[in-house]
């Protein structure tokens, strides 16, 4: 839990540095990240984790905007192609070659490599392939499932 909740604050940090809000001459600024989750004590563990990054850059906001799942695609793919994408989002597995052949997702490579006290390596590059193209990351898998299959003898 403690890798995740790290992992999406910097996660928070990428976004804020690719939307140039970390800078000294930022204005107060807000962060929307686009989720889906399904509950509300997965909310809460956002909230603090959003504001445990807040208590670090006080004019940057974060807003989590919940969609339900059986709509989060369209939903993004709608913000993208009307000129409103959220500034940080979760996609599954499946959407990432989409979203990264089509050029709407961030390069945050620099972000990511350059983080002091934060060793890009320690991820696993099995799960970095959906999100690599060449040097360039596009995303961070910060979940995985162990699916098995079974047979009931």
């Amino acid at each position: 839990m403690e890798l995740q909740a790290n992992l999406i604050k910097r996660l928070i940090g990428a976004g804020a540095v690719a939307a140039g809000l970390c800078g000294s001459t930022a204005l107060a600024e807000e962060l929307r990240f686009t989720v889906w989750t399904g509950s509300d004590a997965h909310l809460a563990m956002l909230d603090g984790i959003a504001a445990s990054f807040t208590e670090r850059h006080p004019d940057v906001t974060v807003r989590f905007e919940t969609v339900p799942f059986a709509d989060y695609v369209q939903k993004i793919t709608l913000q993208l192609a009307g000129g409103n994408p959220p500034d940080l989002g979760w996609l599954l597995e499946n959407s990432a070659p989409t979203f990264v052949d089509a050029g709407v997702l961030a390069d945050v490579s620099e972000t990511l490599k350059g983080t002091e006290g934060y060793d890009f390596d320690d991820l696993s590059q099995a799960a970095m392939g959906l999100w690599q193209s060449g040097d360039a990351v596009y995303g961070v898998p910060f979940s995985t499932s162990p699916f098995i299959v079974y047979y009931n003898a």
